[in-house]
């Protein structure tokens, strides 16, 4: 994930996005020290503290259909492909998603 984070720096050809779903939602004030300490560390370092690289990590669940609303959006026309693993449960959800926004 570092080469792609740091190649895809210089030219955007994939959109990475990391979501740590164990961590409460954004805003849970269980969570907020946690953010203060990224965000901090972010700014001063350009790198995120959880995945070591310059994609920022998200402290909750993905909003799937905002996701991929946007990417239909934003790149009208284009292929896009989408890389997963993990449960088959989101596999289902994620390929129905790609099927709707294709």
């Amino acid at each position: 994930m570092k080469g792609v984070s740091s190649s895809n720096h210089k030219q955007k050809v994939v959109e990475v996005h990391n979501f740590l779903t164990s961590v409460y939602q954004s805003g849970d004030a269980r969570s907020i020290l946690l953010s203060i300490i990224q965000a901090l560390y972010f700014a001063k370092s350009g790198i995120d503290v959880f995945s070591k690289t310059q994609v920022q990590t998200h402290f909750s669940r993905p909003n799937w259909l905002k996701i991929f609303s946007n990417l239909a959006w934003r790149h009208a026309g284009s292929c896009i492909g989408v890389f997963y693993c993990g449960s088959s449960n989101l596999a289902r959800e994620l390929e129905g998603l790609c099927t709707k926004f294709s």
